[in-house]
């Protein structure tokens, strides 16, 4: 990857995954006893850059996942089930909303995933072609999971990927995936920078 950052003008913010039931202590992560605290903590940071993105009028996309159901498979209940990543996020439950800090404005594109990536079955990649979108700005949980899977899906359809390491987190238990996450995003997939230097550009270019 090049030692500047390949962001300006073409770029979207990907908001991953903010929802009640992985963010909020009454969600169901939180019930079961997962720590919640570094996913807490980068909320305010979300929230900071997210409002930079508007302010500097770039598309700005969530992606949100819903569970179970008629998309619900034998191979995705299994490969989920060691880290409860599947009895969550039932469709139109309170669960499934994004937080507050960082829920959409109308007319802000929302993409529903059953899956990890973000590009699994979903009309994403057509939105950002029909936007001629070059660099995708990936925040939100969990980093080592539908962070790290829709980085990897950008990356392998050309697209640039900048991750603010500062705005995405995991569970407790699982922060040594988290920081090896990072690591394999910044070696092959991504630019893995602070927000703030991303701010820093989308203000001088906007």
């Amino acid at each position: 990857m090049p030692q500047h950052l390949a962001i300006g003008a073409g770029d979207v913010l990907l908001v991953v995954d903010l929802q009640n039931d992985f963010c909020d202590p009454a969600g169901s992560m939180g019930l079961i006893g997962e720590g919640l605290g570094a996913i807490r903590s980068i909320l305010p940071n979300a929230a900071a850059l997210l409002a930079e993105a508007r302010r500097a009028g770039l598309l700005v996309v969530h992606v949100k996942a819903e569970y179970g159901g008629a998309n619900q498979s034998d191979v995705s209940l299994f490969a989920g089930a060691d880290a409860a990543a599947t009895a969550c996020c039932l469709p139109g439950s309170w669960g499934a909303e994004i937080v507050p800090e960082v829920a959409p404005l109308p007319g802000e594109a929302i993409e529903v995933k059953n899956r990890f990536s973000g590009f699994v079955d979903t009309g994403l990649e057509k939105l950002l072609r029909a936007n001629n979108i070059r660099t995708l700005v990936v925040l939100g949980v969990a980093t080592q999971c539908c962070v790290e899977s829709t980085v990897r899906d950008a990356a392998l359809r050309d697209f640039y990927v900048v991750v603010p390491r500062d705005c995405v987190a995991a569970r407790a238990r699982m922060r040594h995936l988290h920081d090896a996450s990072l690591d394999t995003m910044g070696l092959f997939f991504a630019q893995v920078v602070d927000a703030e230097q991303i701010k820093a550009i989308w203000r001088e270019v906007h």
